[in-house]
C-alpha cells in the first residue's frame, strides 16, 4: 500500500514529468485508482477551476479515456506501463526515427535528457501500477462506439494489452494511432504474440524504407503490402474482439470512429477477410531486397541532377519519409534539393506539406523483373 506521503510524492513527480500542475496529477491519480463519473469528479474537485480542460489534457496524453454508458460519462485510466513510455517514445521519434522503442533508447547513452526522462518514467510507472486496477469497461459490453483520435488510441492500446494470441490488423495511416498503440504492440511482440498486419505501399513511402527494413528484421511482426486500397480497416484480438473503423463513403476513406464488438463469429469472418487480402498481398520480408535494389537505382538517377549534399537529403527522404529531419540540412541545401527533386519528379509534396519520395510499388516490381 502506498502511503499518503508517497502519493503526494508521486503526484509531484507526475506533474513534473507531464510539465503540468499538481492538480492535474491529483485528478489523474484519482482516476487511476478507480474509474469515476463526471459528476463524482466535479464534486471531489469542486475547488479546482477548468475541470473540463484538465480532463482533456490528461486525455490528450492518452493517460485516461472516457466512456459514455447508461447516460453517465465514465473516466478510466490507461495502463501506465504503456501510457507513460509512449510519451517518451513520442519525444524520441522527434530526435531519431531509428529509435523504434524505448528499449532502443537505453543503448544511446549520449541522449542524456531523453534517458533521464525515461528513468523518471520508469519510476512513475512502478509506483503508479500499485494504484492501478485493470479498468477496461468496454470489454463488459456487447458493442460500443468510440470517436476521436486520442480516445480511439487509448481504447485500442488497452484492448491490445489483453492479447494472448496472434493480433490481426488491416490498417494503414492515418489510423495507426501513434506511440501508445505501437508501444503496446511492441510489448506484446516481446511476450511472443505475433502481430500480423496488412497495409498499403503508400505507408511504406510515407514512413520510409529504412524504418520498415529495420522493423521486419527486429520484431515478431508479419507485414504485408496490399496492392490495392484497403477495403476495410480493423483489428482482431484474442479471436473474439473486433475493432473496426467506420467507412467514410463521402470521402472514400475511413472515419476516426471505431466500433468495438465481442463476437467470435464476427471475428472469424474478419479473419477470413484478412486471409483473403493476405493472399493478394506481398510479404514485406520478400520485398525488402527488391526495394533495396530499386533505391540504389532511384538514387543513381538523381546523382546526375543533385550535388552530394542535395543527394544526401533525398536519401534521407527515401529512408525516413515524414520522419526525415529537414532541419539537419542547411537552409540553402534543403531548398535547392527540394526544388530540384520536385521539378525532376523525385519527390511529391502532399496537401499536408509532407515531402515524400515519388515512386510506386509497380515501379519496384518492374525494376526487379
Amino acid at each position: 500500500m502506498i502511503s499518503t506521503y508517497s502519493i503526494d510524492e508521486l503526484k509531484n513527480d507526475i506533474a513534473t514529468f507531464l510539465r503540468c500542475d499538481t492538480a492535474d496529477a491529483e485528478i489523474y491519480l484519482r482516476i487511476l485508482s478507480e474509474p469515476a463519473t463526471r459528476a463524482t469528479l466535479s464534486e471531489k474537485f469542486s475547488n479546482l477551476g477548468n475541470l473540463e480542460g484538465r480532463l482533456e489534457k490528461l486525455s490528450s496524453f492518452c493517460l485516461i479515456a472516457d466512456r459514455v454508458g447508461r447516460e453517465k460519462q465514465f473516466y478510466y485510466a490507461i495502463d501506465p506501463q504503456f501510457a507513460f513510455p509512449a510519451l517518451v517514445l513520442s519525444e524520441m521519434w522527434k530526435v531519431d526515427a531509428d529509435l523504434h522503442t524505448v528499449n532502443d533508447l537505453v543503448k544511446q547513452k549520449e541522449l542524456i535528457e531523453l534517458n533521464a526522462r525515461y528513468r523518471a518514467c520508469q519510476t512513475i510507472v512502478k509506483r503508479a501500477r500499485e494504484l492501478y486496477k485493470k479498468q477496461l469497461p468496454i470489454l463488459k459490453e456487447a458493442a460500443i462506439a468510440v470517436k476521436g483520435v486520442k480516445r480511439i488510441a487509448s481504447c485500442i492500446a488497452e484492448l491490445l494489452d489483453t492479447a494472448n494470441t496472434d493480433i490481426y490488423a488491416v490498417l494503414s495511416p492515418p489510423h495507426l494511432l501513434g506511440e501508445i498503440v505501437w508501444q503496446t504492440v511492441v510489448e506484446k511482440m516481446n511476450q511472443g504474440v505475433s502481430y500480423k498486419r496488412i497495409t498499403t505501399f503508400e505507408e511504406l513511402i510515407r514512413h520510409g524504407y529504412q524504418i520498415y527494413s529495420n522493423e521486419v528484421n527486429n520484431y515478431n511482426e508479419q507485414l504485408y503490402i496490399c496492392r490495392n486500397p484497403l477495403p476495410e480497416k480493423f483489428y482482431v484480438i484474442n479471436n473474439i474482439t473486433i475493432a473496426f473503423f467506420a467507412p467514410d463513403t463521402k470521402n472514400k476513406d475511413f472515419k476516426f470512429e471505431v466500433q468495438i464488438m465481442n463476437n467470435a463469429d464476427f471475428a472469424n469472418r474478419r479473419k477470413d477477410v484478412f486471409e483473403k487480402l493476405r493472399t493478394e498481398s506481398i510479404n514485406l520480408t520478400d520485398l525488402i531486397d527488391q526495394l533495396t535494389a530499386f533505391m540504389m537505382h532511384f538514387i543513381s538517377n538523381a546523382k546526375h541532377l543533385l550535388n552530394d549534399s542535395e543527394l544526401g537529403w533525398l536519401i534521407k527522404v527515401f529512408d525516413y519519409g515524414v520522419f526525415c529531419k529537414h532541419n539537419e540540412f542547411i537552409t540553402e541545401v534543403f531548398e535547392e534539393a527540394k526544388a530540384k527533386s520536385l521539378s525532376n519528379g523525385f519527390i511529391n509534396i502532399t496537401p499536408q506539406n509532407e515531402i515524400l519520395a515519388n515512386y510506386t510499388l509497380q515501379e519496384v516490381l518492374d525494376y526487379a523483373a
